[in-house]
């Protein structure tokens, strides 16, 4: 696979820098080329594991870039059909999205002074052309208010 020292005692492998540089660009090309990546994947095609890239400097972009181009093909395909709605909403929790939405309001107690109340709203129950329908309703909304 590469150049690598196994350090005695059953240490983690060491990899050498030859070796890091080349993968980092393998990892770009893998990202490049291919429609969803996946992290664990290219690791696994390349006999390291995930955390190798995640703990080395050289992979932090390429790993940001990778996650991006993760969720925007996510969501964009997910929109149009060609992906299954629920796989996708369980790919993008797992980098972070949220299906909760919280509303701030600012309002004035007795004395004058504001104090903020916060609403917390589970969507989940909602189908997803109800939440399009919902969007279109807080948009005309927040249009009014402006």
């Amino acid at each position: 696979m590469g150049v690598w020292m196994m350090a005695k005692r059953g240490r983690p492998q060491k990899y050498d820098d030859a070796f890091v540089a080349e993968l980092a660009k393998k990892f770009e090309r893998y990202i490049e080329e291919t429609e969803l990546p996946i992290i664990a994947e290219f690791a696994y095609q390349n006999g390291v594991t995930k955390q190798l890239l995640y703990e080395r400097e050289e992979f932090s972009t390429l790993i940001k870039m990778a996650i991006a181009k993760k969720e925007a093909t996510l969501e964009r395909k997910t929109l149009t059909g060609e992906y299954n709605p629920t796989m996708a909403v369980f790919s993008l929790k797992q980098l972070g999205w949220r299906d909760k939405h919280e509303i701030d309001q600012n309002i004035a107690n007795k004395d004058g002074q504001p104090f903020q109340v916060q609403h917390s709203v589970d969507l989940r129950k909602l189908s997803a052309d109800e939440l399009r329908q919902l969007e279109a309703l807080l948009s005309k909304v927040e249009t009014n208010e402006s």
